[in-house]
C-alpha cells in the first residue's frame, strides 16, 4: 500500500484548510501562541512594532555598533550581547507558550504579506485558508505541524488538503488530505474522499489583490490585531512572568 507521507509536493504548494468555527476567545489564544510576530517581531509599521514589543516584554535586540561607526573594539561586546539576546528570546518564547511550527503559521498581528494579515485561524474564530505554504515542505513536515496544533488545541476539527501547484496557478490537483478530530490526524487519499465536502465545508479562495489596499500605509494594512489586544496579552503575561518587564 502506498504511503501517503511519501507523496511529493511542489516548491510552494497551496494548502486548503476548512474547519468548524471556534469561539473568539479560543481563536485569540491560538493566534497568541502561533502568530509569526511572537516568533520574531516584524513589520513596516515601526511605531506599532516598537510599542507591541514593549507591551509583551519581548527582549530587545542589541544595536550593532558598526551601524553607528563606533570603535571596532565594541564588536566583541556586541556579539556577547547578541548571544544573550538569542538566549533570552528562546526563553521568552518558551514562557509565552509559543508553538514552533515550521510551515503552518498565522500572521495577523503585523503582516508584511502583500494581501495583508492572513492565516488558518482567523481572529473571529473562522478556520479557513487557501494559500501557499512552503518552501519545499514534505507531507510529513506539514503533518507534524498540524499534530503540534492538534495536541495544543484539542477542540479543533479541521480538514486540510495539499495541492500540486501554487495558489496562483490554474488546474491544480490535490495531493493528500488530512482530517483532525479529537487531537488525532488521519491521512486521506483525495482520489478516494473529499474531506471538505464530507464535512460540509468548502475552501474559500482569497480574492484577487486589491491594488488600492496595497497602496495604504502599513499602519492601515498590516494589522488584524490591535494594540489593545496585544496589551491584554501582555498584561496577563506580566502577572506570571514579571521578569520580562523589569
Amino acid at each position: 500500500m502506498e504511503n501517503l507521507l511519501d507523496r511529493g509536493l511542489p516548491k510552494w504548494p497551496q494548502m486548503l484548510v476548512t474547519g468548524a468555527p471556534i469561539a473568539q476567545t479560543q481563536a485569540l489564544e491560538i493566534i497568541r501562541r502561533t502568530d509569526n510576530f511572537f516568533s520574531f517581531p516584524h513589520g513596516n509599521d515601526h511605531a506599532f512594532v516598537e510599542e507591541a514589543i514593549r507591551l509583551i516584554g519581548f527582549p530587545k535586540e542589541p544595536v550593532d555598533p558598526r551601524r553607528k561607526g563606533s570603535d571596532p573594539k565594541a564588536e566583541e561586546k556586541f556579539f556577547d550581547a547578541l548571544n544573550k539576546f538569542w538566549e533570552n528570546q528562546a526563553q521568552w518564547k518558551e514562557d509565552w507558550g509559543h508553538l514552533g511550527t515550521q510551515y503552518v503559521r498565522n500572521d495577523w498581528v503585523s503582516s508584511c504579506f502583500i494581501s495583508g494579515p492572513h492565516g488558518w485561524c482567523h481572529p473571529d474564530g473562522t478556520i479557513s485558508f487557501a494559500d501557499n505554504v512552503g518552501k519545499w515542505p514534505s507531507v510529513e513536515e506539514i503533518k507534524n505541524d498540524w499534530e503540534i496544533l492538534a495536541k495544543a488545541f484539542p477542540f479543533l476539527e479541521v480538514e486540510i488538503t495539499l495541492m500540486n501547484k501554487e495558489s496562483c496557478e490554474e488546474d491544480s490537483q490535490p495531493v493528500v488530505s488530512m482530517v483532525i478530530r479529537n487531537e488525532e490526524i488521519t491521512l486521506v487519499d483525495p482520489a478516494e474522499r473529499d474531506v471538505h465536502a464530507d464535512a460540509g465545508r468548502m475552501p474559500v479562495v482569497p480574492k484577487d489583490l486589491d491594488v488600492g489596499f496595497f497602496m495604504l500605509h502599513p499602519a492601515l494594512r498590516e494589522h488584524a490585531i490591535n494594540l489593545e489586544q496585544v496589551k491584554a496579552w501582555g498584561d496577563s503575561f506580566r502577572e506570571e512572568f514579571p521578569k520580562w518587564f523589569a
